[in-house]
């Protein structure tokens, strides 16, 4: 996307960065809080062991199996509740609104929900009057396969049929993968107007265009003096002991009460 001529701020305000802040805040103390509240019944009773998987890798201890599950588990909600966050730093950056918050406040059709960041912000672009921008936000540009491309194409022509333009943001990273650049041309969207990456996110809306390092400093002032590795530890610990009160060292009748 090309950038605009007048991008308003030169710097976010000090009431938003404090609100990113807050928010990177809030997901390091609900991640501490969400591995604490992990249990052994998630791993028996509720699928959270892959048993063909533990077997396939070959394991032999209620330990490892155990880290496996932990490691796994976490990771998988690292993305999502991150995520959160990273939509709420493009919220601040862009002065623009969470699309699920403009269908509740009945602003728009449910359509604009789907999308993470919306920007009411009218202009014209191609002799082509448009209401605002409507943002799909991402981490890294790695993160999307054929399937999700094309989710992104199928929402965009909706976004342009009520007047918005598209755009899909990856906040790192400096060039997008393969199945981006090569699909969204042929649905007719070419990615340099339609996908920023990294550094042309600052570039398109800030005029600072090296705040991305003010940024990365406002993420390390969310940290809350907690370590992961410490709390995975400690949770580890607890579970194992608990596992081995139950079925001794016999991994294998472990994994056949996960049927």
């Amino acid at each position: 996307m090309k950038k605009v001529k007048d991008k308003g701020k030169k710097q976010l305000s000090s009431e938003k960065e404090q609100r990113i802040i807050e928010a990177i805040k809030r997901f390091n103390t609900e991640l501490d809080k969400r591995i604490n509240e992990i249990t052994v019944k998630k791993l028996i009773d509720e699928g959270g062991i892959n048993p063909y998987l533990v077997k396939s890798l070959g394991f032999k201890t209620i330990d490892d199996t155990v880290e496996l599950f932990l490691t796994r588990h976490i990771i998988q909600g690292l993305g999502g509740s991150f995520g959160a966050v990273l939509e709420r730093f493009i919220i601040e950056l862009t002065d623009g609104q969470s699309g699920r918050e403009c269908e509740k406040k009945g602003l728009e059709k449910p359509w604009i929900s789907w999308w993470d960041v919306v920007i009411k912000k009218s202009f014209i672009k191609d002799k082509k009057n448009w209401k605002g921008i409507v943002i799909s936000v991402k981490s890294g540009p790695q993160n999307m396969n054929n399937d999700q491309v094309k989710h992104f194409v199928r929402q965009a022509k909706k976004a342009e049929k009520h007047g918005y333009r598209p755009c899909l943001v990856f906040v790192y990273g400096k060039t997008a993968w393969g199945v981006i650049s090569n699909t969204l041309p042929k649905k007719g969207y070419d990615p340099k107007e339609y996908v920023l990456i990294g550094k042309q996110v600052f570039n398109k809306f800030l005029k600072d265009h090296d705040y991305y390092k003010r940024a990365l400093e406002l993420f390390q002032k969310g940290w809350v003096n907690t370590n992961i590795f410490k709390s995975i530890d400690k949770k580890k610990r607890a579970m194992v002991a608990e596992l081995k009160k139950k079925y001794g060292n016999d991994l294998e009748k472990l994994l056949q009460d996960t049927f």
